[in-house]
């Protein structure tokens, strides 16, 4: 790519009435979500969207957040030497009320639900064959059980709230921070709709290998700051950074969660968007988030019977895969995926760096911003991984193949 500083540049005064779309295109930068998806899987997206009278933009953004999900933990790459990435996104869908938002969560998130099922199906089936073997399950803490009586007593579910909760006092196997009993092998969680800080990571220490976090109303979650350590923790969670649990004031044990994998889509009303911004500025947490939506409101329209079996289908044999890789990929060692970058591959992102650097030029964007740049290139790379991942759950590399490493097309 050419530097904009040897493109032939316009009179500043008639760039600055261009329209950001205009000064996009002057790079050849897309302006709306290029096609992503496998064929079947790109008409299983125009069909959802027609379905739910919903932008394609929705459908693409509930699509990702699903498919990042099923990915899992497990599937990694190797971008250079030292720099590895895995594919969990943070999604806000700008849009208003009305707009076919949550049919296309159902539809999306459908296989998700299914195998959150089955995994609880899986805890119960040895639960009740012990049962029937004559076995009392609480027999053996019945001793223990009396002499809590008093203990429980004294933190009875309406004395404290787990919003007052600080976001860092995570919730251990048996007792939480406030001391009240919790269930030792709580259920398993692959979608949570509504939780706070604390709680969310209660359910990663659980649930280590997929998360998706589907929030209704994404500013609910940045409401209440907590001192900004609850923005602090959206942010480590992106980036997947080691998080240990140290507090005076718990009376849990300390606990650590090595690599967090966390999804997180939501919606968020157009005129709500300020809610990201700390009150004491820009502290990254907007950066890590992809925006879905051009915040227009549209007419509404009566949606169309586009519903395909065939299609349905696709999407939901697709997300079994994923959710499985780490068994059906040929290319696992002891359950984890990595793949790698080709040079073909990093040459296209660092094409990428060059035309975003070049457009923060043209917009005008603050120094003390250009960092977005960076956060971008994070967002492509991820991207790109997924991308490897929905072709190999497609069956494009077969139905035990290598998922191999990412090449030109994926980062494309």
């Amino acid at each position: 790519s050419t530097r904009i500083t040897h493109l032939p540049m316009e009179p500043r005064s008639s760039r600055a009435h261009m329209s950001p779309s205009d000064r996009v295109s002057q790079l050849g930068l897309p302006n709306e979500f290029p096609p992503f998806f496998t064929p079947q899987l790109e008409q299983y997206r125009r069909s959802i969207a027609e379905g739910a009278d919903a932008p394609d933009e929705f459908a693409v953004g509930f699509m990702l957040a699903a498919a990042a999900t099923a990915a899992g933990a497990d599937m990694s790459a190797c971008v250079q030497p030292g720099w590895y990435i895995r594919s969990n996104v943070f999604i806000a869908v700008v849009g208003y009320k009305g707009s076919g938002k949550s049919t296309l969560a159902e539809k999306c998130f459908a296989p998700l639900v299914h195998r959150e099922e089955e995994l609880r199906d899986a805890i119960a089936r040895p639960a009740a064959a012990y049962a029937a073997d004559g076995c009392d399950l609480d027999e053996d803490d019945e001793d223990e059980d009396e002499g809590d009586d008093e203990y429980d007593d004294g933190y009875s579910d309406d004395d404290e709230d787990d919003e007052d909760v600080d976001a860092d006092d995570v919730y251990e196997d048996t007792v939480d921070s406030l001391g009240r009993s919790v269930p030792e092998h709580p259920d398993p969680c692959v979608v949570v709709n509504d939780t706070t800080g604390p709680a969310l990571l209660q359910l990663l220490e659980h649930n280590r290998r997929q998360l998706l976090v589907n929030a209704d109303e994404m500013t609910a979650l940045f409401a209440n700051n907590a001192g900004g350590t609850t923005r602090q923790m959206w942010c480590e969670l992106y980036d997947g950074r080691r998080r240990r649990r140290e507090r005076a004031s718990t009376k849990c044990k300390s606990s650590t969660l090595a690599a967090p994998y966390a999804n997180v889509i939501g919606s968020v009303q157009p005129a709500l968007l300020t809610m990201f911004y700390n009150k004491k500025g820009d502290d990254g947490l907007l950066d890590r988030f992809l925006l879905v939506g051009d915040g227009v409101m549209r007419e509404a329209g009566w949606p169309r019977d586009a519903d395909d079996p065939v299609l349905n289908t696709a999407w939901s044999t697709a997300m079994s895969r994923l959710l499985r890789i780490e068994e059906y990929a040929s290319d696992a060692i002891g359950g984890q995926i990595e793949s790698r970058f080709t040079p073909a591959a990093l040459a296209v992102c660092k094409g990428l760096l060059d035309r975003l650097n070049n457009l923060a030029v043209v917009l005008d964007v603050p120094y003390s911003q250009r960092g977005i740049v960076k956060k971008l290139i994070q967002h492509s790379v991820k991207l790109a991984l997924l991308h490897r991942g929905l072709r190999w759950a497609a069956g494009e590399f077969g139905d035990r193949g290598p998922l191999g490493d990412v090449d030109e097309e994926d980062a494309i």
